[in-house]
């Protein structure tokens, strides 16, 4: 894009501080960056140069969005967008749209993501532009893998792919195998995720490439945390963070310390874990802060606003008539000229439609807005507890807070990989989602608080984050039923000669930590020695029973609902021995 520019003759004195700006923001530097590029831009305003100008507007939005800096991105791709419009340049439109896509994209607004993508796509079939279709057929993949229609996605990423080959682009090779690699993460299948992160990571040697390195080291971290090796998932993402660091790039560090603090968890090394939580909560509270999405809604307000000051100016026109045509109208009438007041009258009825037009529009946007508000709400209402999502609704913020006697309750599925290996992509998802959504629906029943799951693993708590819900027998009583449910669908698919799932829950009370969490996302999690000590209950289980610690024994032995087992001291991974109990429901 910077060589087209000199290529047309266009402010030649502006190509330097393209070049410098590439080279400062490939070092690490975004800062320098964007002055160059500031400088490239007022060059080319000073020259009339609409080609230099927006391909620095559209620069200088591509680096504050590597940065993480949404909303100011996306009023430079505003801006580079009405300059191409006014030059007609359809392939500068193309990549706008799809840029303004992935920020929407980023914010999780997947409908005006999709629309952009869809407008971009539309230009690049029409141009025949393989490597435009190429990036836009990654970003729909991505997409599709967010709202969770993995085969699909990778059927996008295939398709990328063979663009990429075939006009012998190694560096976007990798991106989509990288692609690949995380839709077969998502679907469980990691060893075939690490397969394609190691091919996309041999063709991302050179400097220039770091950016892409790191983030694929990082997805390898993640994907070895998915299969429980926890210690080459700090490998792999202590190498993304150091290239996160290197690059002064906010996002990439975000994404780091959300996997080191996961696997130090799953390590057992409770000062580690803590250490990069904070460091996680630090950045994604500034990338997904409510300042920054207010700044990208006042962005797309703005620009909808110069859209339509046009009409305005129109209208500020034809109110400057009016006052004029009374003034005539008052002296035409008086000397009889009756033609005039019919003239006068038609140019207010003109006026009137204009401004009962405005009024239209303005009312018409304040419901758009409202609707998607609204939408917004009911959305962080369904992923937040709601005293959290109240929380961020009225202080911007949820604070971590102490928990000193949370009752957490974890289940897994046996031999997992057994029954998925019975089972279409498609199956598998559509049994584990039956089996989860009947657990999130006897959780409600009994005031206990899902958290999350991890592939085949279900997180639950009681007493977090409202103390007054889900008291220990509450949360034993709520995984005695999850246990029936999953043997009565067990038996019954058994009995249909179909794969179907055991298994193992766990439950322990003690302290726990409880706040906002999430990458790309916001996610209400639960950290502490308590969660480790509930997955080595699990661990230590056995199919169709419950299992609890002397902790949670002492609160709820004297219910009269519940029976009791003791098993003595039990070996714990990374805990030795322990006193257990089976616990069972009265008849």
């Amino acid at each position: 894009m910077i060589g087209r520019s000199q290529e047309h003759g266009h402010a030649i004195e502006a190509l330097p501080y393209f070049q410098r700006a590439e080279y400062a923001d490939t070092a690490g530097d975004p800062a320098s960056a964007l002055q160059y590029l500031d400088s490239a831009a007022r060059i080319a305003t000073a020259q009339e140069d609409d080609a230099t100008l927006a391909q620095a507007l559209l620069n200088t939005g591509l680096v504050r969005l590597r940065h993480g800096d949404h909303s100011a991105a996306l009023r430079e791709f505003y801006k580079a967008q009405v300059v191409f419009e006014r030059m007609g340049h359809q392939r500068g439109l193309a990549e706008v749209y799809n840029n303004i896509g992935s920020i929407f994209h980023y914010q999780r607004n997947f409908d005006k993501a999709e629309e952009h993508y869809a407008l971009g796509l539309r230009i690049e079939e029409r141009l025949g532009s393989e490597r435009g279709i190429g990036k836009v057929l990654n970003n729909f993949g991505a997409l599709a893998e967010d709202r969770g229609d993995l085969q699909k996605a990778i059927a996008y990423h295939r398709r990328s792919l063979d663009v990429w080959t075939a006009v012998r682009d190694s560096i976007w090779q990798a991106v989509s195998l990288a692609n690949i690699g995380s839709c077969f993460d998502a679907l469980g299948q990691h060893d075939s995720a690490r397969v394609c992160y190691a091919k996309s990571l041999r063709a991302l040697r050179g400097e220039d490439e770091r950016y892409q390195y790191g983030t694929v080291c990082i997805r390898m971290g993640m994907s070895h945390l998915g299969s429980g090796h926890a210690g080459k998932a700090v490998e792999w993402c202590m190498q993304g963070l150091d290239i996160a660091l290197a690059r002064n790039n906010l996002p990439m560090e975000n994404r780091a310390c959300d996997c080191l603090y996961q696997a130090f968890a799953a390590k057992g090394d409770a000062r580690s874990e803590l250490r990069f939580y904070r460091r996680f909560v630090v950045t994604k509270d500034s990338l997904f802060n409510d300042h920054r999405i207010e700044e990208m809604t006042r962005s797309e307000m703005l620009h909808e606003f110069e859209k339509h000051q046009f009409e305005d100016s129109l209208l500020q026109a034809q109110e400057r008539a009016l006052v004029q045509s009374e003034h005539e109208e008052s002296l035409r009438i008086e000397a009889g000229k009756r033609d005039l007041l019919l003239y006068s009258g038609g140019a207010l009825l003109v006026l009137i439609g204009g401004l009962w037009s405005r009024l239209r529009y303005i009312r018409r946007s304040r419901s758009l807005l409202q609707a998607e508000r609204d939408r917004g709400d009911d959305l962080l209402n369904n992923i937040l507890p709601k005293v959290v999502a109240r929380e961020l609704f009225e202080k911007g913020r949820v604070e971590a807070r102490e928990f000193p006697a949370a009752t957490v309750l974890f289940t897994d599925f046996e031999h997992f990989t057994t029954v998925a290996e019975q089972l279409s992509a498609s199956e598998l998802v559509e049994l584990v989602d039956t089996c989860f959504k009947a657990f999130d629906a006897i959780l409600i029943k009994h005031g206990v608080e899902k958290i999350k799951t991890v592939g085949d693993a279900y997180l639950a708590c009681g007493g977090v984050p409202d103390p007054a819900f889900g008291s220990p027998v509450d949360v034993i009583i709520a995984a005695l039923e999850m246990q029936r449910y999953i043997v009565a669908l067990h038996d019954q698919r058994t009995a249909l000669g179909l794969p179907a799932f055991r298994m193992r829950v766990g439950v322990h009370t003690g302290p726990v930590v409880g706040g906002i969490v999430g990458s790309h996302k916001f996610a209400y999690d639960i950290w502490g020695d308590a969660v480790n000590i509930a997955a080595r209950m699990e661990n230590a289980g056995a199919v169709g029973r419950v299992n609890v610690s002397q902790a949670t024994y002492d609160l709820v032995k004297a219910d009269p609902r519940l029976c009791f087992e003791p098993r003595g001291m039990v070996e714990a991974k990374g805990k030795g021995a322990m006193p257990m109990y089976w616990v069972g429901a009265n008849a």
